[in-house]
């Protein structure tokens, strides 16, 4: 078992991490990635993509798996 991590040690670590993410958050530093079609304007709101071609593509998935329903 040398050079493993125990459990308790991966839990530790785990904890930590999550800790150090959720001070960041507090912070208002955290920025994650934005879903596909939303882009993040410069006052840091989600708006949709304006790219016409991303937005039809969108819709075209959306149409296809609502009909397959």
């Amino acid at each position: 078992m040398k050079g493993t991590f125990s459990e308790l040690e991966l839990l530790i670590l785990r904890q930590r991490s999550q800790e150090a993410l959720r001070l960041i958050a507090v912070r208002g530093d955290l920025h994650t990635s934005v879903a596909i079609g939303y882009v993040r304007s410069a006052d840091d709101r989600l708006e949709l993509d304006p790219d016409k071609r991303v937005r039809e593509a969108l819709h075209l998935v959306s149409r296809v798996t609502s009909s397959q329903s």
